[in-house]
This record gives C-alpha cells, sequence and structure tokens, in this order.
C-alpha cells in the first residue's frame, strides 16, 4: 500500500511539475511569438515610405527579384536593419518587377489568388511576410519583408527547450522522488506505529486471557480451591478492565475533537494534593521525597487533565525508585512559562531508549518484567500535555537518575 501510495504521489508530482514546465514554456514561447510577429508586422507597414523615399539601399546578389535593405526608426527586437523586395501589380492583375528586367514571376502569382488585400499582411512563404498596397489608378504594389532572422530566434528558442527536456526531466525525476519519499515518510511512521499498536495491544490482551482461561480450566478439574482460582481470575479481569480504561483513555487524549474545560487552577495546590496520597507508598519504600514547590501558580487549562498528568509523573517515578531511593518534585514559574518536573533515583533509561518511552506500549528491558505496567502511562501523559498546550520531555543518566 505505502509502495503504491509512492508511486501514485511520484507520478502526480512529475505530471503536476512537467505541466507547469511546458505550460510555462509555451506561454513564454507564444509571447515571444506573437511579439515578434507585431514588430515584424510594423516593420512591413513602413516599408511603403521607406520604399518612395529612397531610404533603401539594393542588395547586390542573384535572383528574380532585386532586395532592398533599409533602417526601421520603429523598435525593433530582433534586428535593426529589414530586408525586403517589392513586386508592382498592373491593373490587369499582371506582376512585374520595378526595374526593365523581364524576369519570370510566375512563382509569386499564388499570392493574388491567396488574397493579399490592402492594410492586411500575409505569411507569403515560410521566410516572408507580403503587403500589398492599392494605387488610386488600379495598380498595387506588393511588399515582401525577410523575417528569416526572427524565424532563426523563435526556432533558437525552440531547439533550446528541446534539447533541456531531458535535463529537466531528470531533475523534474529526482526531486518528486525526493518528495514522494519525504511525503511518505510521516505516514510510513504512522503505519509502523499503528501496527506495533495492535501487535503489543493483542500481546497485552491475549497474556490475561490465557491466564484467565488456565485459571477456568483449574475451576473445573479442582473445585476444591476454587477460592485460589477465583482470585486470579479477578485479578487478571482488574488489569483487563486497567488496560481497556488506558486504551480509551488515550484515545480520547488523540481525539483532536475533544472540547477542553479550561479554568484558572492553582497548580501548587493539587500538586501538593496528589504528593500527599502518594506519601504512605513512599513512606512504605523508604524514599527520600524533596519538594520544592513554588507557591501560589496559577494555569489557565483543564484542571482534570492536568492533575492526570501530575499524577501519571509521580506514579511513574515512585514505581521505578528502588526502595532507599530519591525523588525530587519541584514546580517553577518563569514569566509566563511554568515548569513541573519529577525526578527519581533508579537504573535510568539507556540513551537508545530515549527516543521511544513515550511511544505506546513501549517500555524498557528492566520494565517489562512488571506486571502492572502496560507502557501507555507517558504515551497518555504526552498526548494529554499536547492537548493542553504544554510539551512533555525526559532525560536520564543512565544507572542513576530519570527527570
Amino acid at each position: 500500500m505505502l509502495k503504491k501510495l509512492k508511486r501514485s504521489i511520484l507520478a502526480t508530482n512529475i505530471i503536476l511539475t512537467a505541466a507547469v514546465l511546458v505550460g510555462t514554456f509555451s506561454v513564454f514561447f507564444l509571447s515571444n511569438f506573437y511579439s515578434a510577429y507585431r514588430e515584424q508586422r510594423i516593420n512591413l507597414m513602413a516599408l511603403p515610405e521607406l520604399y518612395h523615399s529612397g531610404s533603401c539601399t539594393p542588395i547586390s546578389g542573384v535572383g528574380s527579384v532585386v532586395r532592398y535593405e533599409a533602417k526601421v526608426d520603429s523598435s525593433v527586437r530582433y534586428q535593426e536593419k529589414v530586408c525586403f523586395f517589392v513586386l508592382l501589380e498592373s491593373s490587369s492583375g499582371e506582376l512585374y518587377r520595378n526595374d526593365s528586367s523581364n524576369s519570370n514571376l510566375e512563382s509569386y502569382y499564388y499570392l493574388l489568388q491567396a488574397g493579399v488585400k490592402k492594410g492586411k499582411c500575409i505569411f507569403a512563404e515560410r521566410k516572408l511576410l507580403a503587403y500589398r498596397v492599392q494605387n488610386s489608378d488600379g495598380s498595387a504594389e506588393l511588399y515582401f519583408l525577410d523575417i528569416s532572422l526572427a524565424i532563426y530566434q523563435l526556432v533558437k528558442i525552440l531547439r533550446s527547450f528541446l534539447l533541456a527536456i531531458p535535463v529537466a526531466f531528470a531533475a523534474i525525476l529526482f526531486v518528486s522522488y525526493l518528495m514522494a519519499k519525504k511525503a511518505v515518510r510521516p505516514v510510513e511512521e504512522t503505519w509502523d506505529k499503528q501496527r506495533r499498536f495492535i501487535s503489543d495491544a493483542s500481546h497485552e490482551i491475549k497474556t490475561p486471557l490465557a491466564v484467565i482461561s488456565a485459571n477456568a480450566d483449574a475451576l473445573l478439574t479442582s473445585p476444591e480451591q476454587s477460592g485460589k482460582w477465583v482470585k486470579n481470575i479477578q485479578d487478571e479481569i482488574a488489569d483487563m478492565s486497567l488496560l481497556v480504561n488506558n486504551l480509551l483513555e488515550l484515545a480520547q487524549a488523540d481525539e483532536a475533537q475533544t472540547q477542553a474545560h479550561t479554568d484558572t487552577v492553582v497548580m501548587t495546590q493539587f500538586v501538593q494534593d496528589t504528593i500527599t496520597r502518594y506519601e504512605a507508598s513512599i513512606y512504605e519504600k523508604g524514599i527520600d521525597l524533596k519538594c520544592a514547590i513554588l507557591q501560589n501558580v496559577r494555569i489557565l487549562c483543564d484542571e482534570e487533565k492536568l492533575k492526570r498528568i501530575v499524577s501519571i509523573l509521580m506514579d511513574n517515578a515512585l514505581k521505578y525508585t528502588k526502595p532507599g531511593g530519591k525523588i525530587s518534585v519541584s514546580l517553577t514559574q518563569h514569566h509566563r512559562e511554568i515548569c513541573f518536573s519529577v525526578e527519581n533515583s533508579g537504573d535510568g533509561i539507556s540513551p537508545e531508549d530515549i527516543p521511544y518511552i513515550f511511544d505506546r506500549f513501549y517500555r524498557a528491558d528492566g520494565a517489562r518484567s512488571d506486571p502492572g505496567s502496560f507502557g501507555l502511562g507517558l504515551s497518555i501523559a504526552k498526548a494529554l500535555a499536547e492537548q493542553i498546550g504544554g510539551k512533555l520531555s525526559a532525560s536520564s543518566q543512565f544507572g542513576q537518575s530519570t527527570l
């Protein structure tokens, strides 16, 4: 599926980029074409005045017509000089040169049939632009402008584009591949996390189900010890209920549409209340608890979610602090930023595990033996923190402490 998605993104990028590239060149080329045509048409319209004023110079060479060269005062983009020749048309429709030569001009009679009318320019040949001027006595003059240089410039632009196509296509393919790879990467990560989540959740549910099944069988075969088997089943059901509740809580925390009930909360008070609830467990394990709680710290957020975050962090610290260890709790404020931290002594977390401790069902090797740990607490805390606009992070000195 992901490979198909990557190919689809790659094909879409190539098609869209190629379409934009071709479209941009087409607009550029057509703009140059019409600009060149407009300028050559202006030059052609100026030829009668140049011809009759004697501002043109005959060009020596071979051919059936006499060619002239002249400078046009208008703005010419491709050339400063223009080259043209003139044919005369009698009132009877016969063509002849503007000198005494009787050269064969049969090849130009098609222009009369093509309808070269007064004030209208047509392409007489591939490199000529024709214009007909009607005289009062019924005769006419046909002016032919050589536009070979303008056509050469347009062909040069087209050739450059065609030569650039392989390079441009290779660049588009490379960039599109990188874009497709980058676009699919978050999907791949999400897919991997979802697959790992399903696998881990199935494993966590499968284990207590197997225990329940074994105890149910034992209950049938040894009814005299029913109290023991029933107690084991109840314990496993309690663990499964806790797991299901954690999964539901995580799903609700991930739900973007969840409405947060914000209110001004005295964070100092419920941090102290949370610590009080854990004092018995802390005393039982002989843990040295140090608190540095700033008084009267107020925050605008969802109180229940913030309490849940504090409880998860305290529970996590208590769970992984060995008897006789230390737990430090602090609450500080710097301008508008409030920082709550819990640090505990213990084995710590290895550097390679730090980036993954907020992943669902992720537990460092040392925590896998804990039957009460599903690896969801920190995931829930991180999701809740992000939902109320906060940020949860962790650091650890391996073998010493975790913050």
